[in-house]
């Protein structure tokens, strides 16, 4: 699904649109406290969205994609073991080794860089 997802808004700019506004609206919603976005509004629109279509969609999508591997391969060393296999197996949730819950992860430049994760 996320990598349809990266076609999609490759592909269309009115699907690129819906996503942002989405993000935008949840943004003001929750009062600023849901910022997925570092910069909002026309600095978005002009400055980021391009930038980041022309410099980071590949690698945020490859990013998306190592961090679903990940979970599936813990899922099916889980269902063909067991739960206990997968404890002693890594000690690390996948998450935090796909950089997604770590504080550096959600700092201004990555919130700058990573817009559609």
């Amino acid at each position: 699904m996320d990598v349809d997802m990266f076609q999609q808004i490759r592909a269309s700019r009115k699907k690129l649109m819906s996503v942002i506004e989405q993000r935008e609206q949840a943004r003001d919603l929750s009062e600023g406290l849901w910022q997925s976005f570092a910069t909002h509004g026309v600095m978005l629109r002009l400055v980021n969205v391009p930038l980041w279509k022309i410099a980071w969609a590949d690698q945020d999508e490859l990013r998306t994609v190592n961090s679903w591997q990940e979970v599936i391969e813990r899922e099916s060393l889980a269902e063909t073991n067991s739960w206990l296999a997968l404890t002693l197996a890594t000690s690390v949730p996948p998450m935090s080794r796909a950089g997604m819950t770590d504080s550096a992860s959600f700092s201004q430049h990555n919130r700058f860089r990573l817009t559609m994760q």
